[in-house]
Parts: C-alpha cells; sequence; structure tokens
C-alpha cells in the first residue's frame, strides 16, 4: 500500500489533469483530497512532511501546488488546536524543529521561495498559528528564536542585514497583530469567547516580556535598511533599490501595525519622530503611505487619560509637518505632471492623518474631563489644523475631499452642542470664518469635473456622483442650521451671477452652468418646509387667502421671493438653450421640481414649454436625456394643468404627435434564456417605451384642459387615440402564424393597450361623490377604449402580456372614468379569468382590490362570483410544502395580496359578500382559510392583516341579533345579517386561536411587527365582548379562560379589562400580561 504523502501526490496529479475533468477518477481525486484537508488532525504529519522535502542538492522536492496544498493542511490544523486546547508535546516539538529549519534553510541561506509569494505569505500565517498556540506555555523564547535569525553570529556566513528574514519578520509581526488585534478581522469572525480570552493573554505577554524587544527590532531593521537604500539610490543600483524599499515599507507597516496595542512609551520616542517624518518624504510613495498609517495609528491610540492623548498630539507636532507637506505636493502637482497618481495617492493619505488629528483634537474639545487650559490648548491646536483641512476639503480629486468629511461633521457637531448650550454667544468670529470658507468650497465641490463626460458614465458613476452631491447638501444643511442667510445669500448670489453672465453672452464652461442649475434647484431644498409651500415659496402672497379662492388669484401682482427670482432668473437667462446635455437636463429637472412658481408668473410657462419641446427636451438627440424629460414633461404639464392656457394645447399635441405613436422593435441580439417567456423578455428590453407613456399621460393631462367645452374635448381626445386604434385594429387583424413574426404583432398590441390606457390617467380622478357642477370627461371616448381593450383581450387573451395590458390599462379608466364603465367590468373579469395562470394571481388580486376601491358598489356582482374561487385557490396555496426562499417570499405575496383584498371589501361597504346568499354555505371553510393565516406567527405581517380582517368581520356579522344601528353599519351598507351559529365558531375556533398565538415559542415579542400582531389580537377579544354582549363576558371568564389554566381571578380581571378599558389601555395591559407571563 502507498503512503499517505504518495496518495495524496497521486490524488493532486489527477486532480491537475485538465484531461481527466469529467471523469469518474477526477471526482474522486478531489473528493479524497477534500478529505484528506477536512482531518487535518491525521494529515498534517504527512503534509508537514510534503511541505518542507529536499533533494540532494537542497531545492525543494515538490511543486508548489502540493506544498500549498499541504501547507493549508498545516493551517487548518493549527487554528483547530487553537480552539481546542494547547498542542501535545510531542507534535508542538515537531512543528517547532521542522518550521525552524526550514526558515534557516529557506529564508537565512536560501531564495526565500523565489517569486512564489503565496508560499510565504501562507506559511507566515501558519507559523502565527503556531505562535497562538504554544506562545503562553510551550514557546515562551519564540521571539528570541526568531531574533537570532535576524542578527546571526558572524560564523555563520550569512548576511547580517537579510532582506528575505528581514521581509519575513515583517510579514509575522502583521499577521501576529492581525490575529490578535484586528477589530475588523475579529467582527468578522464568528464571536469565540475562548478566542477573545487568548487574544487578550497575548496581547498582554508580548507587553510584559518582548514588545520592547519587537519594536527595537524593527526600528533597527528600517532605520539600517534606510540608510542601506539611501547609498543605493545614490549608486543608482535599481534592483537593490526595489528590494530595500520592499524592507523599509514592510517594518513602518509593521511598526503600523503593534502601535494601537503596545505601550505608546515605545512607540513614541523622538527618534522614532525623527525616522517618521524623514520617511514622510521619501521618494518611495509605498514608504510615505505606511507612514502616514503608522502616524494614523500613533493619533488615533486609545488612552485612558485624555491628558496623555493631548501630550502625544503636542510631541508629535504634525501640524506644520502637515502644511509643508500639502504645500510641497501641490508645487510637485503643477510642476511634474508626471507624477501626478503618486501625488493624488499621498495628498489623500494626508488627509486621513489631517482628518483622524481633527477628529482626536474635536473629541479633548468636547471632553468634560479635560482641564479648562487644556482643553484652550485642544481648541487653539484644531484651528491651527483647520486651514490645511479646507484645503484638503477643496481638493479636486475627490476621495481627498472625502477625507475630511468626519472630521467636518464633527466639528459642526461640535458647533451645534455649543448652540445648544449657549444659543445666543456661541458664535464667534473664528465659527464664522469657518462656515464662511466650508461652504464656499462645498458649493465649488458641487460642480462636475470639468474633464467629466457624463454621457460616458455607467449607472455606478452616476450613482456615486449623485451621492456625493447628496453628502455634500447634508453638511450644507448643517451650516443652515447655525447661519441661514450665509448658506441662502452664498447659493443665490452664486447662481444669479452665473445665471446674469450667461444671459450677458458671457462664455461659460458647462460644468459652471450646470452647477448654476443645480444651486437653483438645491435652493429650495434648502431649509425644508420655512420657504413654504406651494406657490408662497415663490412669492409673498398673504397667508390668509382662502383654500377655494387660491384658484383664482392672481399671484402676479405679489412680489417674489428670493426663490421666486432664482426661478425667473432661470428663465429669462435660457440657458436651458446651453448646448451640453446636463445642463439640459437640470434645467427640466429644476422646472418640474418647482412647477408651482409658473402659476405666479404664468407668462414664463410657453417659453418653459418650448424648452421641453424642442430638441432640448423631448426631442433631444440623447435617447437616455428623452427617456428622463418624458417624465418630467408630463409632471410639468399635469402640475400646470388649469394654467396652460387653453388655447395653446393643440399646438403642444401637435409638437408632441410624433411621440404618441407605438414602435416595436425586437434586437438582433435577443436570445431569451432557456425555458424563459419569450414576450415577458422581450418586454424588458423594451424600457424606452415604458417612459414614452409618460407622454400619452401628458396629452391625457393637456385634452383635460378643455374641460370647459366638452366637444371640443371629445374631438381632441378622439384625434389622440384613432391612430392608436387603428394601429390597434390592424394587429388584431393579422391572423397568428406560429413564427416569430407574432412576437412582434403581440408586442405591438400590448403597447397600444398600455398606451390608450396612459391617456385617461393624465385626467383628473373622477370625484366621489360627484359635485352637483361637475362636467364629466369625454365618457363616450373612454367607452371606446375600454371596448377595444375587451376586443383585444378576446382575440390575444391567451397571452399573459396581454392580459397584463389590459389590467394594467383598465385600472387607468377607472381613475378617469369612474363607474361610467362599470358595465365593462363583467366582460372583463370573464376574458382575464378563462386564461388566469396561479402566477398572476398576485397581480390580479391587487387588480381587483383596486376596482373594488374606486368602484364600490358597482363591484358587487363581480365579487359575490368569484370569491369562494379565489378563496378555493389562496387554501391551496397555504396548504403546499414550501421548498426555498423564493416559495416562501411567492407565498407570503399572495396572502398578503388576498388579505389586503378581503380588507378592501370591507372598508369599500361590500362586506355583505361574504354572507350573500352563494357564499354562505362556504362560510365557515373560507373564515378557517383566514384563521389559519391568522395563526401564522412566521408571517407577522400577514397574520396581522388576518387579524384585523376577523374584527372587522366580526364587528359586521359577529351578533347575537341585528344590532340598533343596522342603518349605519359601514362595512355592510347598511346590510345587516345576523350568521347562525357563529357564536360556535367564535368560541371554538377564534378563541381558541388567537389565545394561543402570543403564547408560542416561535412568538418574538422582541419584533415589532409581533406587537402590532398582538394589539390586533387585543382588539379582536373587545370585539368579540362587543358583539356578543354578556353572553361572550360569561363565555370567556368561566369556561374558556379557566380551560388555559388562567385563575378564577386573572381571568375575570381579564375579562372585565376587555369589557372596561379603552382600545390602547387594553392593548398595553395585554402586552403586558403577555410578556410577564413570558417572562
Amino acid at each position: 500500500m502507498s503512503s499517505p504523502e504518495e496518495q495524496i501526490l497521486q490524488a493532486i496529479a489527477i486532480a491537475n489533469d485538465h484531461k481527466l475533468q469529467g471523469q469518474e477518477i477526477h471526482s474522486q481525486a478531489i473528493n479524497f483530497l477534500n478529505t484528506v484537508r477536512s482531518d487535518s488532525n491525521q494529515s498534517w504529519r504527512p503534509a508537514l512532511s510534503l511541505f518542507v522535502a529536499t533533494n540532494d542538492d537542497g531545492t525543494r522536492r515538490f511543486g508548489e501546488d502540493v506544498r500549498l496544498f499541504a501547507l493549508n493542511i498545516l493551517a487548518d490544523f493549527l487554528d483547530i488546536r487553537n480552539s481546542k486546547g494547547k498542542l501535545s508535546d510531542d507534535d508542538f516539538g515537531t512543528l517547532q524543529e521542522q518550521f525552524m529549519t526550514y526558515l534557516r534553510s529557506e529564508y537565512l541561506y536560501g531564495q526565500a521561495e523565489g517569486v512564489h509569494f503565496f508560499i510565504r505569505n501562507k506559511f507566515s500565517y501558519a507559523l502565527t498559528l503556531l505562535f497562538l498556540a504554544s506562545y503562553e506555555t510551550q514557546w515562551p523564547t519564540f521571539f528570541d528564536d526568531i531574533f537570532l535569525l535576524l542578527k546571526p553570529p558572524p560564523e555563520s556566513g550569512a548576511q547580517s542585514l537579510n532582506p528575505h528574514v528581514s521581509n519575513f519578520f515583517f510579514k509575522l509581526i502583521l499577521e501576529m497583530s492581525s490575529e490578535v488585534a484586528d477589530q475588523i478581522l475579529k467582527n468578522a469572525r464568528q464571536f469565540s469567547a475562548e478566542r477573545m480570552a487568548r487574544d487578550g493573554r497575548i496581547r498582554d505577554l508580548v507587553r510584559e516580556k518582548d514588545a520592547a524587544k519587537i519594536n527595537t527590532a524593527v526600528l533597527a531593521i528600517v532605520i539600517e535598511s534606510k540608510q542601506v537604500l539611501d547609498q543605493a539610490r545614490a549608486e543608482n543600483a535599481k534592483e537593490k533599490v526595489s528590494t530595500l524599499e520592499e524592507v523599509v515599507d514592510n517594518g513602518v507597516r509593521a511598526f503600523a501595525s503593534y502601535v494601537p496595542w503596545i505601550d505608546i512609551n515605545l512607540t513614541v520616542t523622538p527618534d522614532t519622530i525623527t525616522l517618521l517624518f524623514s520617511l514622510l518624504s521619501d521618494p518611495a510613495l509605498s514608504i510615505r503611505l505606511a507612514t502616514c498609517s503608522s502616524l494614523r495609528g500613533i493619533v488615533s491610540k486609545g488612552l485612558k487619560v485624555a491628558s496623555d492623548k493631548l501630550k502625544v498630539i503636542q510631541v508629535l507636532s504634525l501640524t506644520p509637518v502637515l502644511q509643508q507637506l500639502e504645500a510641497q505636493t501641490v508645487a510637485t502637482r503643477s510642476t511634474l505632471p508626471e507624477y501626478s497618481h503618486d501625488v493624488e495617492t499621498f495628498r489623500e493619505a494626508l488627509a486621513r492623518l489631517t482628518n483622524v488629528l481633527g477628529l482626536e483634537l474635536v473629541s479633548l474639545c468636547n471632553d468634560s474631563m479635560l482641564p479648562p487650559d487644556e482643553a484652550q490648548t485642544s481648541g487653539e491646536l484644531l484651528i491651527e489644523l483647520v486651514p490645511i483641512a479646507l484645503r484638503f476639503l477643496a481638493d479636486t480629486y475627490d476621495d481627498t475631499s472625502f477625507s475630511i468629511f468626519p472630521l467636518l461633521t464633527e466639528i459642526l457637531n461640535s458647533y451645534k452642542k455649543m448652540k445648544q448650550a449657549s444659543p445666543h454667544t456661541y458664535m464667534t468670529a473664528e465659527k464664522r470664518e469657518f462656515l464662511v470658507d466650508t461652504l464656499t468650497i462645498l458649493v465649488e465641490k458641487l460642480k462636475w469635473d470639468k474633464d467629466a463626460n457624463p454621457e460616458d458614465f455607467d449607472d455606478e458613476d452616476m450613482m456615486f456622483f449623485e451621492n456625493m452631491r447628496k453628502d455634500i447638501r447634508k453638511t450644507i444643511d448643517s451650516i443652515y442650521t447655525f447661519d441661514s442667510e450665509l448658506v441662502t445669500g452664498t447659493i443665490s448670489e452664486k447662481a444669479l451671477n452665473t445665471l446674469s453672465e450667461y444671459e450677458a453672452g458671457s462664455q461659460l464652461s458647462w460644468e459652471s452652468a450646470e452647477l448654476a442649475v443645480y444651486l437653483v434647484f438645491m435652493y429650495g431644498e434648502i431649509g425644508g418646509k420655512e420657504k413654504g409651500r406651494g406657490r408662497t415659496a415663490f412669492c409673498v402672497a398673504p397667508p390668509n387667502i382662502p383654500k377655494e379662492a387660491r384658484k383664482t388669484v392672481d399671484y402676479s401682482n405679489y412680489p417674489l421671493t428670493p426663490q421666486g427670482e432664482m426661478m425667473q432668473a432661470l428663465i429669462r437667462s435660457r440657458i436651458s438653450a446651453y448646448p451640453h446635455p446636463s445642463v439640459a437636463m437640470q434645467f427640466f429637472e429644476t422646472a418640474a421640481r418647482y412647477a408651482d412658481f409658473f402659476k405666479v408668473r404664468k407668462e414664463h410657462v410657453l417659453p418653459a414649454l418650448e424648452a421641453f419641446l424642442d430638441s432640448r427636451g423631448i426631442h433631444h438627440p440623447l435617447a437616455a436625456v428623452r427617456k428622463r424629460v418624458f417624465y418630467l414633461f408630463h409632471r410639468f404639464v399635469q402640475i400646470l394643468r388649469i394654467d396652460i392656457d387653453p388655447a395653446h394645447v393643440s399646438v403642444i399635441l401637435q409638437a408632441i404627435q410624433d411621440l404618441l405613436t407605438v414602435d416595436v422593435e425586437i434586437p438582433d441580439d435577443f436570445e431569451p434564456p432557456p425555458g424563459s417567456d419569450i414576450l415577458s423578455e422581450l418586454l424588458k428590453e423594451g424600457a424606452m417605451f415604458d417612459t414614452q407613456l409618460y407622454m400619452f399621460e401628458a396629452a391625457g393631462s393637456l385634452v383635460s384642459i378643455l374641460w370647459a367645452v366638452p366637444e371640443i374635448q371629445a374631438a381632441t381626445l378622439q384625434a389622440v387615440i384613432n391612430p392608436i386604434l387603428t394601429r390597434l385594429s390592424n394587429c388584431l387583424q393579422i391572423p397568428l402564424a406560429g413564427s416569430d413574426a407574432d412576437h412582434l404583432n403581440i408586442l405591438t398590441v400590448h403597447h397600444c393597450i398600455r398606451a390608450l390606457g396612459s391617456i385617461p390617467k393624465g385626467f383628473p380622478e373622477y370625484p366621489s361623490p360627484v359635485p352637483p357642477d361637475y362636467i364629466p370627461p369625454p365618457i363616450a371616448e373612454f367607452r371606446q377604449i375600454a371596448e377595444a381593450i375587451l376586443i383585444s383581450l378576446n382575440i390575444m387573451g391567451q397571452f399573459r402580456v396581454i392580459r397584463e395590458a389590459a389590467r394594467f390599462s383598465f385600472g387607468r379608466l377607472i381613475f378617469a372614468a369612474g363607474p361610467s364603465i362599470t358595465e365593462f367590468i363583467p366582460r372583463l373579469m370573464a376574458s382575464l379569468l378563462s386564461h388566469f395562470e396561479p402566477t398572476e394571481f398576485v397581480d390580479f388580486i391587487g387588480f381587483l382590490s383596486h376596482m373594488t376601491h374606486k368602484l364600490h358598489e358597482q363591484l358587487r356582482g363581480v365579487l359575490d362570483e368569484i370569491l369562494m374561487p379565489l378563496t378555493t385557490h389562496i387554501s391551496t396555496v397555504i396548504s403546499q410544502f414550501v421548498t426555498g426562499t423564493d416559495d416562501s417570499v411567492a407565498r407570503m405575496d399572495t396572502k398578503k395580496a388576498y388579505l389586503t383584498f378581503l380588507n378592501t371589501i370591507m372598508s369599500s361597504h361590500l362586506g355583505s359578500i361574504f354572507v350573500s346568499q352563494q357564499n354562505m354555505p362556504n362560510l365557515q371553510p373560507f373564515l378557517e382559510t383566514v384563521l389559519q393565516m391568522a395563526a401564522d406567527s412566521s408571517d407577522l405581517l400577514n397574520q396581522k392583516l388576518a387579524l384585523s380582517f376577523l374584527a372587522k368581520f366580526l364587528t359586521s356579522f359577529g351578533h347575537a341579533t341585528a344590532p340598533e344601528t343596522t342603518g349605519t353599519s359601514a362595512a355592510t351598507n347598511g346590510v345587516v345579517v345576523v350568521v347562525p351559529g357563529i357564536e360556535q365558531f367564535i368560541y371554538q375556533r377564534i378563541l381558541v386561536i388567537i389565545f394561543g398565538i402570543p403564547l408560542h415559542p416561535d412568538f418574538n415579542l422582541k419584533d415589532g411587527q409581533s406587537i402590532a400582531a398582538l394589539n390586533e389580537i387585543a382588539t379582536l377579544f373587545q370585539t368579540i365582548i362587543k358583539v356578543r354582549g354578556d353572553e361572550a363576558v360569561s363565555y370567556i371568564s368561566t369556561v374558556f379562560l379557566p380551560s388555559q389554566n388562567l385563575t378564577p381571578e386573572k381571568s375575570l380581571e381579564l375579562t372585565n379589562n376587555m369589557r372596561t378599558m379603552d382600545k390602547r389601555g387594553f392593548q398595553k395591559y395585554y402586552s403586558d400580561l403577555i410578556k410577564a407571563s413570558r417572562s
């Protein structure tokens, strides 16, 4: 039989042989290797043998694939031992001897694995794990043994400054610090109290025994290597320079790794400060970055006494150094552009160091335990640092600028606390200067980079820029709370000056033009509601204008507010004509966002519409611009429906007529996923049409403006819909041939239906109740649309996309036509249900809920017919076994749609449907279905909906006799039905279920949704008492509650509280009762 080593070698060879992939032997080899690795307790010795084995000439016997696999086994074994106790003496002795022998041969005298850096990294990790497992008891001389490698005796023949050994030592220190002190790594792991305790013991032991020696060794190597590096640079020995730069870089990083957890008196000395400051000017970027990291660690190191932190900061005296380096990097950036990347990266590191230093100073300033003189000193140091921080904040490189934002936020937070403590005296000249300088920088930071091209940006790039603006906006909002006039004045001055320059003919850069428009947009957002809402945000109108008179008042007689003046300057400047899409886009965003301005200065409506209608807006050559402007134009028109002159409607409709067409194209490269619905996949490709629907809706809004002359309105609407109806009719007459051409035809029908439905959505909502002077919309044309949709359903209803389009459009038709199209509903339902698919249930129920809410009584007959079939379907759904997350989500969505539908029926005064002659025989199975959902505490949202419905149902149908207020039963629209035997269902089913819900172990009282469900249960208890009266009180207190092991006293108390407390009071009482019973 072959040895374990030979078996592993054979398995690795087979696993690496690509020719054997797919064959059973290949799978067997991989399974064997996985088994070997998972059983590291048995396989670590063969693995160690494979890793260290050498040939006669001293070279490694096996390749890097074998040795890396072996190292993984060793690391797994040592990691497991760290969690299960110390190694046996025999195991430890073997590992210690072999690892140290390997270190001497490979690092002291060899090439340190040559180019195989992954072997070096993995071995340093494995040795770290051995250190963690043995340092406390078995290998207390670990560091002394490593130090012997760093400074070998002269007779050994090894070089005194060995870069291989030095780099390995630094890597080892980095690994150790990560394992015992890196909080990010600890948070990423599963919590282990044993590991945490062990890490603490090792840190304490290292600090006690070896920290000083480690620090001395690290700094000695760095200093010596730096000296040799400087000499090598002078000699232009490039290969040597590269090697030594790596040593110094790794040494400084190792130093940075232990700064947070060893005595600061070791790391902050005159020698270390001198060394670190000298390294900040090293030509190698990597060394400078590592040094910045070290200094950040020193500055942010947690110290128990705040005064000690101040002393460290004073000893470091970083501000002059940062000031000098900031100036140097600016000079280098302008004179040596070829080093721009290094300069920007280094400036970012300096900014992060500045940020950390500033944060510590702010913390000291806010520390109430710090003596007053030291707090004053901290404040003075912060004042010295602020100009440097602001220069980094103003940096054109975003990463550098954003590095200062945490400091900026903390300074403003400290101002906020000062304002709360001393609102009249907190603001000083220094603070105001800081606010002014910061605001100026932030406003400029809102600008696009001059070299940016938004057209080339992907979604991620655009999201980054938008998020950047949001972050800046938040900071400006904070400044606004201290000085609102400063913020509004700065923004308006910048915007108005730029707009005036453009109006006067100045040549602006596109980013300056876009910023001016964005500032107008942002001005309205700053300060929230303080600037007023609607028209009052733009003109100084009397505050007491009655609501009914606001639409007839001539607001042009009132002076403009500052925001109104900015909007007027925006329109007058004609900056919308600036030849850059970003400027135009921001203009339309602003015009649509503040469309109320045009209600107070109606003379600007036409100029804005002209911009929307020409090549700047909906006819822009870029599709991305058109897609967004379609929506903005629709919003603009919808808000200004009553302010657009009816005489202009025909002209506007003519201008958009070319966009009121239905065009369908199938991409040449379209390939649907296997097994998918081709039509549904094609619709995903048609995102442009989805946004084009806003144009059809806008057309409806424009037609609605003609309400005063119904004949003209009807004729205009007919002119809009006729081309679509004609296109739809032509497509429906084309027989389906079972070819790819059918897809184009079906999608065209789909688009036509959705376009027709979007037009009525532009009209005002049909009122309920209808006022006496109401002039109805063009109902005949709406009915024509409804008929066209039904004809389409009859011909192509077998296609899901057509059914979806029909639901979409009828929902919008009902919005504008109300009960005027009720007669079409039975035909619609028949067509939809004739080809109904289970996966449509949620959408169909949502559509039904919408129709029920809008049509109320007119839908009674339809609901009476379909209630029980829907309940049968839902019963099947909730009884099915869930096999995965997708199934679980689908079931929850289905239950939510159904329960929402049931509650909508009750709130629409149609509850008597549940007890109609047709549905009464199935009432108990129906209620059992709802009760089953009410009992499911794994689905809290739907549990609450089910409980809510039961309470509403019992309010209407739980009475023993018809209640006295029969004529005012809202849920049943005045119809009261006494349900025979309902009391048995209440007492034997509902009470049992709802009482048991909060007592179930899975019911989580810490979940907010559970509390909501608990409140619904309390409401349901009180509802039962209310509808059944003394009968329920007697049964619950003397029969039911005692059967649930409640004492007579507690039963009586609970029942009395159900009867006497108000709703909120009993909810709190019941919640407290359940919490007490579960504690």
